[in-house]
């Protein structure tokens, strides 16, 4: 049975009737020994309550005789239990003790003494780990959390497969296929042998993958890599992977963003680039529009405000415009933009530079400050969480209380915005010329 004891037998779960839980604690564990990972369907959990028509004690609150069953305990946990997974997001929440064994002693002895479920659970939570409790909780206990901002990307592509294909075509010469003797199936799989850069980032992937697939190369033959950017494809060979006894491993590797192999490929695209340099472009502009990216940071060095920005009008007019996939697609930035070998007016557009980098500060500046507050917004509640928790912790030395609640608090300030932005130039559109695929301007 799953009752939460190691030594139990195990049984099917759906032939079970199991007993309420006599603490919430064990009844997560109990819970958790039948909900695993894999499952291709979810649980549903029962518990058999006993009850009993036989009168045991008189409630002193309601006067209504009170009954030596499981609706005395079990039931009233279960129902606990659900509300804090819904409020509070922890079972062990419940009476904040966090251990079932203490929780168990503290209930038998309560229940002796004359105090319902409820009354025990009160007291617990006002005890000496009640602290706990409010550590481990969201804070402000709302049942529903709030969907996560999420930031628009800038995207040149429609699809990373289009990206990828783009790529290759950038530093593979004379072509991926003769270079990477690269192949391509018509179910979406696409087969190539990983040049010396490129297993060497492989080989931080599992060794069983790596000898299973063959990707690495032997004495008698290359190594060689299948890869996929279909969903289905990638579904279905997982599936068949799953249902052989031979193999560990799917035999085509799903692409994402953050897979080795694109990387590597980024890395080779930005390699050809150069350091310190930005390419000029031909764009639908009236004049020169410089591309740049502004970043603040907190006190970790993480980014906290990230901005896409297009200057034009410089030196004399000078116009800051957030960049966004509307502005980009109005200026014909894309993988089918025409090009162009030298550049118009270089020493001109350098001498720019300052000029678009200073508009592009200013610009920044401005929202950094609406931002911030809202960044110190979200902090605040934890600030004052650490102070509430300071001033009622009594279980330690006062000394071991102030340091860590100062490390919390030094925790909590390094992750506001810090410092001046970084700006960093993208790249620079010049206006088409006539035969660029627009008209002097």
């Amino acid at each position: 049975r799953s009752t939460g004891h190691v030594a139990q037998p195990p049984e099917p779960a759906e032939n079970q009737a199991i007993r309420p839980p006599t603490s919430p604690g064990r009844s997560k564990q109990r819970n958790g020994r039948i909900d695993r990972y894999g499952q291709e369907h979810p649980p549903q959990f029962r518990a058999m309550v006993l009850t009993s028509d036989v009168p045991w004690r008189t409630d002193e609150a309601t006067g209504q005789p009170r009954t030596l069953d499981d609706r005395l305990v079990g039931e009233r946990l279960l129902k606990r239990e659900e509300e804090a997974h819904k409020i509070e997001g922890s079972a062990e929440a419940v009476t904040g003790l966090f251990r079932a064994k203490e929780e168990e002693k503290r209930l038998t002895q309560d229940l002796i003494e004359g105090r319902t479920v409820e009354e025990s659970i009160q007291q617990s939570q006002q005890g000496r780990a009640g602290f706990l409790a409010d550590l481990l909780r969201p804070v402000g206990d709302v049942p529903k959390h709030p969907d996560v901002p999420r930031a628009p990307v800038l995207r040149l592509f429609d699809s990373t497969a289009d990206y990828f294909d783009e790529a290759l075509r950038q530093i593979c010469h004379p072509n991926p296929e003769d270079m990477l003797s690269l192949r391509r199936d018509d179910d979406g799989t696409i087969a190539f042998e990983p040049p010396r850069d490129l297993l060497y980032r492989l080989r931080a992937l599992p060794k069983s993958y790596l000898d299973e697939q063959r990707i690495l190369p032997r004495k008698d033959e290359p190594g060689r890599i299948r890869i996929t950017f279909s969903k289905h494809l990638a579904s279905r060979r997982l599936a068949a992977a799953r249902e052989t006894s031979t193999s560990q491993w799917p035999n085509v590797s799903y692409i994402t963003d953050i897979h080795p192999v694109l990387d590597w490929l980024t890395d080779k695209v930005l390699v050809e680039i150069g350091r310190h340099q930005a390419p000029v472009l031909a764009a639908a502009v009236d004049d020169p529009t410089f591309l740049i990216q502004g970043i603040c940071s907190n006190g970790l060095g993480k980014p906290t405000i990230v901005r896409w920005m297009a200057a034009s009008g410089l030196p004399d007019n000078p116009q800051v415009l957030r960049l966004t996939s509307e502005v980009l697609k109005r200026f014909g930035v894309g993988p089918t933009m025409p090009g162009r070998a030298e550049p118009q007016d270089l020493p001109g557009l350098k001498a720019l530079v300052p000029d678009a980098i200073e508009a592009a500060q200013q610009y920044l500046v401005m929202d950094e400050g609406k931002y911030r507050q809202e960044i110190s917004g979200v902090l605040a509640p934890y600030r004052a969480q650490v102070e509430r928790w300071q001033q009622q912790a009594l279980f330690a030395s006062k000394r071991d209380i102030d340091e860590t609640a100062k490390r919390r608090l030094h925790l909590v300030e390094s992750l506001e915005t810090v410092g001046k932005p970084m700006l960093r130039l993208l790249a620079v559109l010049e206006p088409h010329a006539v035969g660029e695929g627009g008209t002097a301007r």
